[in-house]
């Protein structure tokens, strides 16, 4: 096998294992219920689709990070956890890199092209 076709094995199962930890994560932070865990991140996926309408409302509302994962937690459902907020925000923030990653690569693949 060649060495870049092991590294990105490599960083594909990291990937993997990674997201695996934050989804058992969560579901320890729901006291091991996978129903309450799933139901928060949908809960959290909602709440992320409203704050995006609203920053294209008015960009002034989410200048950085900090203040998107500020409203992400004052917005989940009440009764959340301090620590379920946590690691909402985490999965949150590493899907939300992830997505933005490909985004650029799409956007470099297309200026390649052109």
């Amino acid at each position: 096998m060649s060495d870049d076709l092991i590294d990105n094995l490599e960083e594909q199962f990291s990937t993997v294992a990674y997201e695996y930890c934050l989804r058992m994560e969560l579901v320890e932070a729901c006291d091991w219920d996978e129903d309450a865990a799933l139901k928060l991140f949908e809960e959290a996926y909602k709440t992320i689709e409203n704050l995006w309408e609203y920053s294209q409302l008015d960009p002034k509302l989410i200048l950085n990070n900090d203040d998107f994962m500020t409203l992400l937690k004052s917005n989940l459902p009440s009764g959340t956890t301090d620590q379920q907020a946590e690691v909402v925000a985490k999965v949150v923030d590493h899907y939300l890199a992830e997505a933005c990653d490909e985004a650029r690569g799409e956007h470099d693949d297309k200026k390649e092209r052109n």
